[in-house]
């Protein structure tokens, strides 16, 4: 099997006064149970929509049944400091950070068919434990195998 350790990400444009973490870029993608009216969803895409872009951020939220999933995307001090605000905006309850990948372009392994399908119905399926087999790849480079049951 060949496995490729994860390349770094391209880093945003430095400001004056900025350090090296805020122009690393990150993704982080989250759940949680949304505790409003669709008055109250269309004024958070609206300030959004507004703030992101003076952030570097971008992202896109999903809503259904009563819960959102959001992507983000940016520099991780910024990414970091919406998720705290997200997680304790009380139009949000249950907040469950899904994935944080961050510092690389694009990670790359080849596994074989039973570790392939094990992995995919796990993350179809599964506990999370498959998520965080790949977040350990992308952070040490190293696979250590399929996910656990």
């Amino acid at each position: 099997m060949q496995h490729n350790a994860p390349t770094h990400a391209p880093k945003v444009a430095q400001a004056p006064g900025d350090d090296a973490i805020s122009r690393t870029l990150i993704q982080a993608v989250y759940r949680s149970r949304c505790l409003t009216d669709a008055a109250g969803e269309l004024a958070i895409l609206e300030v959004s929509r507004r703030n992101n872009p003076t952030h570097n951020i971008t992202g896109v939220l999903v809503s259904h049944g009563g819960w959102f999933m959001q992507v983000l995307e940016g520099p991780v001090r910024a990414v970091n400091n919406l998720m705290a605000k997200i997680r304790t905006d009380s139009r949000n309850g249950e907040f469950l950070l899904l994935r944080a990948i961050g510092e690389w372009s694009m990670a790359s392994t080849q596994v074989d068919a039973d570790q392939f399908m094990a992995l995919l119905d796990e993350l179809m399926y599964g506990t999370g434990s498959a998520i965080h087999m790949l977040q350990d790849f992308i952070v040490d480079g190293r696979w250590r195998g399929t996910p656990e049951s």
